[in-house]
């Protein structure tokens, strides 16, 4: 018997109303700061959880000003960083204890490690009091 997946959401982040770009760079940073350890995303996971379909946007902002963040737990949907990342991810991945399979020898997160549920609250905008 298969002992069915909780609604519960892993985890619940506050978000900017996204309704300019400085907005949706806050809503990226505040969702990949709220993954677990141990933990792993996918770009299109963050965007969804922002409200949006936009993963080329967050992979643009994880490559240009992912350093500030852990960039290690937001990877393709495939499992997989860029090349030149994978050594260091795995590093961090292993220190954070997060479920790792092997594919043609290659380490990877686990199905396992992936966040599938997020709450997201977006703020209120308040008018200014006159």
């Amino acid at each position: 018997m298969t002992v069915p997946e909780s609604s519960e959401p892993e985890f619940r982040v506050v978000l900017p109303v996204i309704d300019d770009p400085e907005a949706f760079l806050e809503a990226v940073y505040r969702v990949v700061l709220a993954i677990p350890p141990g933990r792993v995303m996918s770009y299109g996971g963050v965007a969804a959880a922002m409200g949006t379909r936009a993963a080329r946007q967050v992979g643009a902002i994880m490559s240009r000003q992912g350093n500030d963040l852990p960039w290690w737990r937001v990877i393709r949907a495939d499992g997989t960083l860029p090349t030149h990342l994978a050594e260091a991810a795995l590093e961090y991945w292993e220190a954070e204890g997060t479920a790792l399979r092997r594919l043609g020898g290659h380490p990877r997160p686990a199905k396992s490690a992936f966040v599938t549920r997020v709450e997201a609250v977006f703020e209120t905008k308040t008018a200014p009091h006159a």
